[in-house]
């Protein structure tokens, strides 16, 4: 079982924020897209983690940070869902951390076209629909988009 984490879907102008991975044979999925997030460290909550990784990795702890829910693995590992409205100040203040080649906004669409990393892609591909009305037209996802087994 790995270790719990969280990951976000960072919007803004109803765009999807992606990180390219680094391209280090070391790392889970090298050179994939992937959400910004990472994994929680001993005593942090969801909330504390994803507000960690994303200082880390684009620079902005955004204000507006919902908690979508969680999602629950086969192997009982469990990752934590947030949705992150950038305002217009924060996505200027973006900045890519020492983590990933680099980052960029892609529309859902877009977003399928790219090499995603494993689960994501996985995720992405089951929860397309849902993806993209939380995205483009800001609707908070049903429950089963959240509780995967």
């Amino acid at each position: 079982m790995k270790k719990p984490g969280a990951k976000a879907f960072v919007v803004y102008n109803k765009k999807l924020l992606l990180i390219l991975r680094d391209n280090n044979p070391g790392i889970s999925f090298p050179n994939t897209w992937n959400l910004p997030g990472g994994g929680i460290e001993e005593g942090e909550s969801g909330l504390e983690t994803i507000r960690r990784e994303l200082q880390e990795e684009i620079g902005v702890v955004p204000e507006n940070i919902l908690e979508l829910g969680q999602q629950t693995f086969e192997d009982g590992s469990i990752l934590f869902r947030y949705l992150a409205k950038l305002t217009m100040d924060e996505y200027q203040n973006l900045k890519l951390g020492n983590e990933g080649q680099k980052m960029d906004f892609f529309s859902v669409d877009e977003a399928f076209k790219l090499d995603l990393a494993g689960y994501s892609k996985e995720y992405f591909i089951k929860y397309k629909n849902q993806i993209k009305e939380l995205i483009e037209e800001n609707k908070i996802p049903k429950l089963e988009l959240l509780d995967l087994v």
